[in-house]
């Protein structure tokens, strides 16, 4: 699902791109301005999913589950740190080459600017209007460890615990998550015996939704539960803008609120929370995909001679 404010972030940051290669590389004709946005482009990809890879690279040795597009996460964010800076280290000397060399990855440029958009998206978020306190505080699940809940998670409960305690009598919790294939238990029981043991919340005021295996399930199945509205979800910082975007979608009144996570975490989940918000329909990644392979191509040809 597309979230219309990304969309939003995403024309604009497009556009900015475009802008600002046309102002550069007007006078040379559109050859020059596609080489001019290839340098825009990953110039702007470098600091971000470049630097948001190698940061999910340090955090995956804490993980509890690591997952095939968590290395992805990292691979590509190498992939344009290393290219971005052999660009601009081969500049000097050689800038047919370095250009040659940017315009091999457009993909990886693509992604990065859409994560550009993502973070102006996830900054500018505002919290959902409630018209009135919290019926229902709804943890969303995590890894376990072992049979207990991960550090992630816990933090998550904790939070919803501490909410809870200062609610008005009355407020009910959900923990909301199904068993992975890899875990020995669901996470919603986890979660609910971490309430009890450790946070002093009593088993009477939890609800147990254990069999989603999404966020959009985790919503959509804890409203079939009759889950009172409004609902306060507790998430990590970075799942809320997403999280808001699906409750939005289901038409759920309520919001969502953060529980911390680590800073050396955050920036590769919010590339896994980019693949996860944006679902482009398929002509436009058909579209989006030709468009990549003319520019590549031309622009391949053109700064090595190929094409005249």
């Amino acid at each position: 699902m597309l979230g219309r404010r990304f969309e939003v972030w995403g024309v604009v940051v497009g556009l900015a791109v475009v802008a600002v290669a046309v102002a550069l590389g007007a006078r040379g004709g559109w050859a020059s301005v596609a080489d001019a946005a290839v340098w825009i482009a990953a110039l702007v990809t470098a600091p971000t999913l470049g630097l948001a890879g190698i940061a999910h690279v340090v955090a995956m040795r804490r993980m509890q589950r690591v997952r095939r597009h968590d290395v992805g996460i990292g691979a590509v964010g190498l992939v344009a740190l290393c290219v971005a800076l052999a660009a601009v280290v081969l500049a000097p000397a050689q800038p047919v080459l370095a250009t040659a060399l940017l315009h091999c990855c457009w993909p990886v440029w693509v992604l990065g600017v859409a994560f550009a958009a993502y973070l102006l998206h996830v900054v500018a978020s505002r919290p959902l209007e409630m018209r009135s306190a919290p019926r229902t505080i709804v943890v969303l699940g995590g890894a376990l460890q072992g049979r207990h809940v991960g550090p992630l998670l816990r933090r998550r409960v904790e939070r919803a615990a501490a909410l809870w305690h200062d609610a008005e009598p009355g407020v009910r919790i959900v923990v909301s998550g199904g068993q992975g294939p890899d875990e020995p238990r669901s996470e919603a029981s986890a979660m609910a015996e971490h309430l009890v043991e450790a946070c002093g919340v009593p088993a009477e005021a939890i609800d147990l939704e254990d069999r989603s295996t999404s966020t959009r399930e985790n919503l959509a199945m804890t409203r079939a539960l009759g889950a009172a509205e409004p609902w306060l979800v507790v998430t990590s910082e970075y799942h809320v803008p997403r999280t808001r975007t699906l409750l939005r979608a289901l038409g759920i009144e309520g919001d969502a609120t953060e529980s911390w996570s680590s800073p050396v975490y955050r920036p590769g989940a919010l590339v896994r929370e980019l693949a996860a918000t944006v679902r482009p329909a398929r002509g436009t990644t058909l579209v989006v995909g030709f468009a990549m392979v003319v520019l590549t191509m031309a622009g391949v040809a053109r700064t090595t001679g190929v094409g005249g």
